[in-house]
């Protein structure tokens, strides 16, 4: 697992070749995401999406409870306002193409 400061998709990929990975399940912006599929191409690693559903918008020690029955596939968040999410992972999606369309607004 690599965490804290990531300036970029290349230095992703210094670790990816570093550990000799076969696949990256990236949790940064989504240009960093596009960049490692573009990359993913030229040097043979797979980039996966985990695959998150919303099960429970609760109070804090309610969704505790709710992590701590299924502690390898649930997680809390806390937002800013105070709301507490519970997400349960639900799979991999492999990532083969980011695409951004936009218009003017």
């Amino acid at each position: 697992m690599l965490s804290g400061v990531v300036p970029n998709a290349e230095y992703v990929l210094d670790v990816i070749m570093k550990y000799n990975a076969d696949i990256v399940v990236p949790v940064l912006p989504l240009s960093f995401i596009a960049r490692l599929v573009e990359l993913s191409r030229k040097y043979g690693f797979t980039v996966l999406l985990a695959r998150m559903e919303a099960i429970a918008q609760t109070t804090k020690e309610k969704a505790e409870k709710l992590v701590a029955e299924a502690p390898d596939r649930r997680t809390m968040t806390t937002y800013a306002d105070g709301s507490v999410k519970v997400h349960e992972f639900k799979g991999f999606k492999k990532i083969v193409k980011v695409e951004v369309i936009t218009e003017s607004w």
